[in-house]
């Protein structure tokens, strides 16, 4: 199944773990028409059947990941399912999950390796976060990364007057990092006369809803507002601004009411993959061009003829509030 993927952004792994998803609620659907209520006593013969008389009403991708897969994924579930349980879809999911921990105790040990064998990593972590934030006014800092600058002597002292660090998704120091999908997806939804893109909120599927950033993240410490309505500035680096993390855009959008209030953007890029400075401009701009349709798609799909395509630019870029800046 990982030979799917391929070299590209970091977000480009958490769709990889959306689409499988999708394909594994499938598996749970067959398992729920083949009557099959554990694995104790049940042959490979018997589980070959499955996938043959069942498939019919589980979507097209959904069929050919099970006949692609299906002898791997019975052989995997049957070793790691306690034969005994009750298969469901809340147990099924629940053993999903826990292989997805494991993944991730797995990726700790490696970032911690990596890390090792770059002893001045916090250094200029540090020195780097002290380049983009100004240490005259307070700031709040949203990391999506697993590491912790603040915690080493460069920075330290400034943690404590003024600045909010916070790892969003879990830090390797706390040994508490944590995958996950977008809450929300764009997916196809028939009213009854036609059939049309929609927002679906993935937070409620018993299946898929426990993998959610929305839902991984309230088992880590939440101490602190991220950000406040006193927020004039916000400097993005580092990010992909892919659709894996839109939510958490479109909720500090929308709380800001950047529409309305003189908020500034800055989107910081820097040198990598030896390409050149136009290059590196261009692929953040249409990154950022991205996001923000994105972000008008889900205004106009909750105002409907509200606004215009395009507007967020109009309006941001005639008042001087987003700016490209290399670091």
């Amino acid at each position: 199944m990982f030979s799917e993927l391929s070299e590209g952004s970091w977000q480009d792994f958490e769709t990889f773990i959306s689409e499988q998803l999708n394909k594994f609620e499938d598996l749970s659907e067959l398992f729920d028409k083949s009557k099959v209520k554990n694995f104790e006593n049940i042959s490979f013969e018997e589980i070959n059947e499955i996938d043959t008389r069942f498939l019919n009403g589980v979507s097209a991708a959904g069929g050919e990941f099970l006949k692609k897969y299906m002898f791997i994924l019975f052989a995997i579930i049957q070793r790691r399912y306690p034969k005994n349980k009750e298969i469901s879809k809340s147990n099924f999911s629940q053993l999903i999950l826990w292989e997805l921990k494991l993944f991730e105790s797995e990726f700790k040990k490696y970032m911690d390796r990596q890390i090792e064998k770059t002893p001045d990593y916090f250094t200029k972590a540090g020195k780097l976060l002290l380049k983009l934030c100004d240490s005259k006014s307070h700031q709040d800092v949203m990391s999506f990364n697993y590491t912790s600058p603040l915690l080493k002597d460069e920075v330290k002292g400034w943690g404590g007057n003024g600045l909010n660090f916070h790892n969003i998704h879990g830090t390797l120091a706390d040994d508490n990092i944590i995958f996950g999908i977008n809450v929300s997806v764009k997916g196809n939804v028939f009213d009854g006369k036609s059939v049309h893109e929609k927002t679906i909120s993935h937070f409620n599927n018993e299946f898929i809803g426990k993998f959610t950033k929305t839902y991984r993240s309230l088992f880590l410490p939440n101490k602190t507002p991220f950000y406040s309505d006193k927020t004039q500035k916000i400097k993005f680096f580092g990010h992909s601004l892919g659709d894996a993390d839109f939510t958490y855009f479109k909720v500090i959008f929308d709380s800001i009411d950047l529409f309305n209030n003189p908020v500034f953007l800055e989107f910081y890029y820097s040198d990598y993959d030896e390409k050149t400075e136009e290059e590196l401009r261009l692929e953040q701009v249409n990154a950022v061009v991205k996001l923000f349709q994105r972000y008008e798609d889900s205004i106009m799909e909750e105002f409907p003829e509200s606004y215009y395509k395009g507007y967020i630019f109009d309006k941001l870029r005639t008042q001087g509030r987003i700016n490209f800046i290399k670091i």
